[in-house]
């Protein structure tokens, strides 16, 4: 059986090409003889890629006219000319590999989610030359975002591809969050299972925790215009400059621990690294700064290095605790605190950020002993 795999796996947050990596190998683990392969839906075809581009020119003023249009009409004629890229660099690679595939897998990762109909818009040309191949679909371990901050358009086209789809076989969702935002659009039967990056010790069992790890404290960085932009709606986010990672950095170094600065590998992140490297006085303590991600086994050894961590980004928390390192998640996003609520540690997320009291948190904190079932990918396999 071929089974072929959409997600974003080469994106340059390598946190997505864990969620990618540990879904392969899951598939790979419960079959024998089947082949499994990945498209990523940004159109790149390895780590590093740049994937689908529209030429700077066109692009820069594309940017400005989108700026000044009704968002109706913005997004009408950003479909337009993404759908025109996907014509030219994807569609055709696409529609090949789902012509060779038995199934169509898509996820996992926050794919339902809708930012200038990134999402829905690949999703829907994925979905639809599967039915036009006559291929079944099944929707594994999404993230589902809320709803109510779905432009017009973005909700058309999730729903004209998953709504009464004869060719859609199996939803499920990563969190109890998702679920109850998926039934709140399409409704039906929708399965809560694991998210991939929950298996990453099974997936990379040839890393150990690095002998040094013992004092290391990684502290993982997120831009501040990310936690801000990127999550509509009302709910808690911590938002935190340069100044506090490098107080956050100094009370861990007066309790003995040595931060470790590092990113999910976001090129936004790393522009914040780099202005805390600036900016901290590395004369007073001992601070390290992790080289960027480049590839996910890139951050699963950085995670290593550690003994515990504090994190924005959902899988670097994800993969520290299937990697036995304790971690507190700085609140942003509500799939942050869903997930662990889900694993029964909601008070291992920070809504009220102060230096002191969270190297203090970290420095008394043990690691989760949780196990988690393959019993939900055996949907995709049989």
């Amino acid at each position: 059986m071929n089974i072929t795999i959409f997600n974003v796996k080469y994106s340059n947050n390598v946190g997505d090409g864990i969620v990618a990596e540990t879904t392969e190998y899951l598939l790979d683990s419960l079959t024998h003889g089947n082949s499994i392969s990945t498209v990523d839906l940004g159109g790149r075809i390895n780590y590093g890629d740049a994937g689908i581009k529209a030429p700077s020119a066109l692009k820069n003023i594309a940017s400005k006219v989108l700026r000044n249009l009704p968002e109706a009409m913005a997004n009408s004629l950003r479909h337009r000319l993404t759908y025109s890229l996907l014509q030219r660099d994807a569609l055709p690679r696409w529609k090949a590999a789902i012509k060779k595939a038995d199934r169509v897998v898509i996820g996992g990762g926050h794919l339902i989610s809708d930012a200038e109909l990134y999402f829905p818009i690949r999703l829907h040309a994925i979905v639809s030359l599967a039915m036009e191949l006559q291929k079944p679909v099944y929707l594994h371990a999404v993230g589902v975002s809320n709803p109510a901050y779905f432009s017009p358009q973005g909700r058309k086209l999730f729903s004209a591809i998953f709504n009464n789809n004869p060719y859609l076989q199996y939803v499920s969702v990563r969190d109890e969050l998702s679920r109850k935002h998926w039934c709140s659009i399409f409704g039906g039967d929708v399965t809560v299972v694991p998210d991939p990056g929950n298996f990453t010790r099974e997936t990379y069992g040839g890393f150990a925790r690095e002998a040094d790890a013992e004092g290391v404290v990684g502290i993982g960085v997120m831009a501040s215009g990310l936690v801000v932009n990127d999550t509509p709606g009302k709910h808690t986010k911590v938002v935190l400059s340069v100044a506090d990672y490098i107080e956050l950095g100094k009370k861990l170094a007066a309790l003995g621990f040595t931060p470790l600065y590092f990113t999910n590998g976001s090129p936004e992140d790393e522009a914040v690294l780099a202005s805390i490297k600036q900016h901290i006085n590395v004369s007073l303590i001992k601070v390290m700064f992790a080289e960027r991600p480049m590839v996910p086994e890139d951050l699963v050894k950085t995670i290593l290095r550690c003994e515990k961590i504090v994190a924005y980004r959902l899988h670097a928390c994800i993969v520290a605790t299937s990697l036995g390192v304790p971690v507190i998640g700085l609140a942003w996003d509500k799939k942050l605190s869903s997930y662990f609520e889900s694993i029964g540690a909601a008070d291992r997320v920070c809504v009220n950020f102060n230096a002191d009291v969270v190297a203090k948190q970290l420095a008394h904190l043990q690691p989760l002993d949780i196990a988690f079932t393959k019993e939900p990918y055996l949907q995709l396999v049989r």
